[in-house]
C-alpha cells in the first residue's frame, strides 16, 4: 500500500523588517513609522508584512482597520451627541463618608466636566469609554506616534555620508533648521572658537566674507542659500569636536556634520554653483575630526570634490577671467586645498589621486591675510613677507611640497621596479622645494620652541610631517631591498616622524600646553604616525639582515618604539588601527629582545668594530636617548600580527611580504 503523498507543511513567519528598510538592506528599528523610514522623510511607506505568505499587504489590512474605526468613532460621536440633548442628568451624588479612598479608584473610571463645573462618573461600559477604546485600537494599529522628523539626539552614530549619496533622504530646509540649528549664543560660540583657532581655519573660508554673510543670516535663516548654511555647520562642527574644551559633554559630535550634509544634498550640491565645492571641500576636510582612522567614504567624497571642483573650472586660472579680484583669489584657495586633501587621503588608502596634474594651471595662493583684500578689492596687494606668520602661509607651505608629492606617490603605486637614478632626482627636488619653505617653518625641536605660539608650533609640525611623509614614500621601496642611501633616509625620516609625535602627545592632553590644538591629532596626522611606526619597523628589519654594515641605533629605536607603543594604547578605542599595530610592535620586540639583543645581532655598528652605545642624536634634534635597556613590547599571544589588517598605504605588498619572512617567530606567537 503506497502512503498518500503529504503536503508540505508552510508556516507564514511575521516580517520584523519593514518593507522598505528590507528592500534598501538596511537596519530598522521595528518602530511604526521606523527611524530610517522618518530620517528619509518618508514615513507613510513604512509598512509591515505580518505574513510574508497572505493574500492582502499590510498597508491595505490597515486602511481597511482605520476606515471601519473611523465610521465607529463617528457613530458613537453620533450618540453621544443625541444623548447630550436629551438629558442633562448626571449621576447620583455621593457623600464624603460613601467616596472610596484614591488608591481603590478603578481605573476604568472616567470623569467629565458638566457645563456647571461639577464631574460626572462614567464607567468602561459608558459611550465615552467607547471613544477611548477606540483612540487605543488606533494607537496599536498605527503604532506609538512619532515626530515627524528626527531630532538632533536621533542622528547618533551617522556622519552624514548617507545623505550625499542617496542613502537617506535629507529634511526640509525649514524642518533642518528647527531641529538642527542651536541658539545664537551657542552658534556665536562655536564660530568664535574656529576663527580664533588660526591653524585650523580652511583656506575657502575668507574671515570678512563669512562674517557679513552670518549677520544676514541670523536676520532671517531660512533665506540663506543651503550651501552657505552647509559651510557654517562644518565651521560648528570643527569647533565642536576639535576646539570644545574637552570638560564640556557632547551629546552627539557629529550632529553638526549630518546637518551640513543635509544642507549640502538640499542645495544640490552636485551642480556647479556658489558656494558648492566650497561646501563639499569644507565638509570633507571637517570629517576628518570625526575618528582617527580614514575611511574608502572619505576617498569617495574627495572624488566627488575634485570633479565638482574641475567642471566648475577650478583648475584653470583662465576659467576665472571676467569674475573679480576677490573670487579668482577664493578660487586659487579652494583649489589648493583640493589639491592638498586628495593627495592625502589617496595615499592613506593606497590609492592614486583624483588630480590629473599636468590638466590644471592655477597659481599658487598669495600670501595675504583675509583683512588685506574682500570683495571692494580691485587690485591684489603685494604678498606679506615670507617670515611673516599668516593662517595661509601653512597651506602655501604645504602646496609647495604637494607638488613634488604627487610625482613621489604617482612612482611609488607604478607597476614598474624603482629607479635610483629617478629617486634621486625627485628627493632632490623635494628637498629643495622644502628648502625654499619660510624659515619659521624649519623644524626645530619643541624645548627651543618655548617662545613660539602653539598654533605655529604645531603649524611648522604639519609642514615637517608632510616632508617626512614625502621621504618615507619615495625611498621605502627602494629601502626593502636593502639600498643603503634610501635606508638611512627612511630610518631618518621615520624616527622624526614617530618622535615628534610621542613628544608632543602628552601635551595634548587635558591640562598639556598644547590642549587647545588637539586638532593635531587628527586623521591625516595620525596616520603619519602610523606610518612612521610601520617604516621605522621595516629598516630595523631590513638593516638586521643587510650585507652591507649598516649603521641603525637599534636600542634607541626600540625605545623610542614603546613609547610609541604606550601612544598606541591610549587611542585604542579611537583607532582600529592602533591596537593591529601594537601588534607589529610586539613582533619587532619578540624579534629584536631588547637592547643587549639588538647589539650582539650585527645591527647597530656605531664603531670601528661595531662598538657602540644606544644614544641616538637624529638630524634637527629631533630626538635624543640614552638607554641602556629596554622594557619588551608585550602583547598577548593569541593577538599577533595579521599584516593585511594595517592600513593599505603604510607599507606596499613587498615590503609587508619582508616583515612577514623576517618576523620568523615560534608558531604559538605566529604573525
Amino acid at each position: 500500500m503506497t502512503t498518500p503523498s503529504r503536503r508540505p507543511i508552510t508556516r507564514t513567519r511575521e516580517q520584523l523588517t519593514c518593507t522598505e528598510c528590507r528592500n534598501r538592506k538596511q537596519k530598522c528599528d521595528r518602530n511604526v513609522p521606523c527611524g530610517s523610514c522618518v530620517r528619509r522623510g518618508d514615513a507613510a511607506s513604512c509598512t509591515y508584512e505580518r505574513f510574508a505568505r497572505g493574500s492582502a499587504s499590510e498597508r491595505e489590512r490597515r486602511k481597511q482597520a482605520e476606515a471601519k474605526l473611523q465610521h465607529l468613532e463617528e457613530l458613537v460621536q453620533q450618540f453621544a451627541a443625541s444623548q447630550s440633548t436629551g438629558s442633562n442628568d448626571g449621576p447620583p451624588s455621593q457623600t464624603p463618608s460613601q467616596q472610596p479612598s484614591d488608591d481603590s479608584l478603578d481605573s476604568t473610571m472616567q470623569t467629565s466636566v458638566l457645563p456647571s463645573g461639577g464631574l460626572t462618573y462614567s464607567g468602561p461600559t459608558h459611550w465615552s469609554a467607547m471613544l477611548e477604546d477606540i483612540d487605543e485600537l488606533r494607537n496599536v494599529i498605527a503604532g506609538p506616534e512619532s515626530n515627524p522628523f528626527p531630532t538632533a539626539s536621533d542622528t547618533t552614530g551617522e556622519d552624514g555620508t548617507e545623505y550625499l549619496f542617496g542613502a537617506a533622504v535629507p529634511l526640509s530646509y525649514a524642518q533642518l533648521l528647527e531641529v538642527y540649528l542651536p541658539p545664537r549664543q551657542e552658534v556665536d560660540a562655536l564660530v568664535g572658537a574656529y576663527f580664533r583657532a588660526s591653524s585650523i581655519v580652511a583656506p575657502v573660508v575668507h574671515a570678512g566674507h563669512f562674517k557679513k554673510r552670518y549677520q544676514r543670516f541670523w536676520k532671517d535663516p531660512g533665506s540663506s542659500p543651503p550651501l552657505w548654511t552647509s559651510m557654517l555647520f562644518s565651521v560648528c562642527h570643527v569647533a565642536n569636536t576639535a576646539l570644545r574644551p574637552r570638560t564640556d559633554t557632547v551629546t552627539n559630535p557629529n550632529v553638526y556634520s549630518v546637518a551640513s550634509a543635509q544642507c549640502l544634498a538640499i542645495g544640490q550640491y552636485f551642480n556647479p554653483q556658489p558656494y558648492a565645492v566650497e561646501a563639499l571641500v569644507l565638509f570633507a576636510q571637517a570629517r576628518a575630526f570625526n575618528s582617527l582612522d580614514i575611511t574608502p567614504d572619505h576617498g569617495m567624497i574627495m572624488a566627488s570634490v575634485v570633479r565638482l571642483a574641475t567642471s566648475s573650472g577650478y583648475h584653470r586660472e583662465a576659467s576665472s577671467l571676467g569674475m573679480s579680484v576677490f573670487e579668482r583669489e577664493m578660487r586659487r584657495r579652494t583649489w589648493s586645498l583640493c589639491l592638498q586633501l586628495d593627495l592625502l587621503i589617496s595615499f592613506a588608502l593606497g590609492l592614486p589621486s583624483n588630480v590629473q596634474y599636468p590638466t590644471w594651471d592655477t597659481w599658487i595662493p598669495h600670501h595675504l591675510e583675509d583683512g588685506d583684500f574682500d570683495e571692494d578689492t580691485e587690485t591684489l596687494p603685494p604678498a606679506r613677507p615670507g617670515h611673516q606668520v599668516t593662517r595661509i602661509m601653512f597651506y602655501t607651505a604645504k602646496h609647495t611640497l604637494m607638488a613634488v608629492f604627487e610625482k613621489i606617490l604617482r612612482q611609488s603605486l607604478s607597476t614598474e621596479p624603482p629607479s635610483s637614478k629617478t629617486n634621486n632626482g625627485l628627493d632632490t627636488e623635494l628637498n629643495a622645494a622644502y628648502q625654499s619653505l619660510p624659515a619659521i617653518l624649519q623644524p626645530r625641536p619643541i624645548s627651543e620652541a618655548i617662545v613660539d605660539s602653539p598654533s605655529l608650533i604645531t603649524t611648522r609640525l604639519c609642514v615637517l610631517f608632510c616632508y617626512e611623509i614625502c621621504r618615507c614614500v619615495l625611498h621605502r621601496k627602494l629601502a626593502v631591498t636593502g639600498h643603503e642611501p634610501s635606508l638611512r633616509i627612511c630610518y631618518e625620516a621615520a624616527t622624526n616622524l614617530v618622535s615628534y609625535f610621542v613628544d608632543i602627545y602628552r601635551d595634548l592632553l587635558p591640562g598639556g600646553q598644547f590642549e587647545s590644538e588637539r586638532w593635531f591629532n587628527s586623521t591625516l596626522v595620525w596616520h603619519d604616525f602610523l606610518t612612521g611606526i610601520t617604516v621605522l619597523s621595516m629598516v630595523l628589519c631590513v638593516g638586521n639582515q643587510a650585507s652591507t654594515p649598516v649603521s641603525l641605533d637599534v636600542g634607541a629605536s626600540l625605545v623610542l618604539l614603546q613609547r610609541a607603543q604606550e601612544v598606541c594604547a591610549s587611542a585604542n578605542r579611537q583607532s582600529r588601527y592602533a591596537g593591529r599595530v601594537m601588534k607589529l610592535l610586539s613582533a619587532i620586540s619578540q624579534r629584536f629582545g631588547g637592547v643587549s639583543s639588538a647589539r650582539s645581532n650585527g645591527v647597530h655598528r656605531n664603531g670601528p668594530n661595531g662598538e657602540g652605545n644606544a644614544t641616538s642624536t637624529t638630524t634637527n634634534g629631533a630626538w635624543q636617548t640614552s638607554s641602556t635597556q629596554v622594557t619588551a613590547l608585550s602583547m598577548p599571544e593569541d593577538q599577533w600580527m595579521d599584516w593585511n589588517s594595517l592600513p593599505s598605504s603604510t607599507l606596499d605588498d613587498n615590503s609587508w611580504t619582508f616583515l612577514d619572512n623576517f618576523l620568523n617567530l615560534p608558531s604559538e606567537l605566529d604573525v
